[in-house]
Formats: structure tokens, C-alpha cells, sequence
């Protein structure tokens, strides 16, 4: 193997690792954030079934307030991991700016490339920041 078969071999084992944490990080994405939705929501979804809480003992205001400690914890893991796809990312970019010997970052738009980049911890934040909303307004009304 020569040295442009081997960055070709590297290269393709990089883009599966990121396409396979990207399509990870979306669907932990998505199961943590429905699943952050029901801890905050299951004092009304108890409601519907007559389930008092009186009975139990257990304060409503509870639930939202675990909503947010899973959210915080979620979403660091989230952040945690756009990370790493960001660091695939630019390794990707690398080699391929050393197998086709020009430079990748000749944008003419920067803004939407930094969008592009960092489109999964936006993402990550903007839910954070979404469920913490959410608990707090079921806070109040419990």
C-alpha cells in the first residue's frame, strides 16, 4: 500500500465512525429528550389514570424538578459527544486536504459553515434550554 491508499483507507474508516456517531448522537438525542418529556409530564399523565399523589405522599413539583437534572445531564453528555464528531470532522477535513493538496476552508458564507459545524450542540442547547422552560412552567402549575 502507498502512502494515498492508506490516507483513502483511514479516511473511510473516519467518515463510518462519524456517520455512525452522528446517527447515535440523533437518536439519544431523541430518546432523552421524550423521555425527559414524560418525567416532567407524569404527574398529569397519573391524572388521567386517577392517581393521587395525595395518597402516595410524593410532591408533583418533583417530577419537573428531576426534568431538569436530566436535562442537565443529558445535554452535557450531548455536548460531550458533538465534540467528538466535531474533532471526526476536522480529521476528516484534514486528510482530505492532504489527499487533494488544496485548503477546505475557502468558504464564502462563514456563517452558515459555523452553523453547519456546530449544528448538533446548537441543537442540544436549544432543547436544553427548551425541557428546563418546560419544567419550570410545570413547577408552577403544580
Amino acid at each position: 500500500m502507498d502512502k494515498l491508499e492508506k490516507e483513502i483507507a483511514l479516511l473511510n474508516h473516519y467518515h463510518n465512525e462519524w456517520m455512525h456517531r452522528h446517527s447515535h448522537y440523533w437518536k439519544v438525542l431523541s430518546s432523552m429528550y421524550i423521555t425527559n418529556l414524560v418525567i416532567i409530564c407524569f404527574p398529569i399523565c397519573c391524572s388521567c389514570f386517577n392517581i393521587k399523589f395525595i395518597d402516595l405522599n410524593i410532591n408533583p413539583k418533583v417530577f419537573p424538578v428531576a426534568g431538569i437534572l436530566f436535562t442537565i445531564v443529558s445535554c452535557s453528555l450531548l455536548i460531550f459527544e458533538s465534540s467528538k464528531l466535531i474533532h471526526l470532522r476536522n480529521r476528516i477535513n484534514s486528510i482530505l486536504k492532504q489527499i487533494e493538496n488544496r485548503s477546505l476552508s475557502n468558504s464564502k458564507n462563514k456563517f452558515i459553515t459555523l452553523i453547519k459545524k456546530y449544528i448538533n450542540f446548537i441543537v442540544a442547547i436549544i432543547l436544553a434550554v427548551t425541557m428546563i422552560a418546560i419544567s419550570i412552567y410545570f413547577m408552577c402549575i403544580f
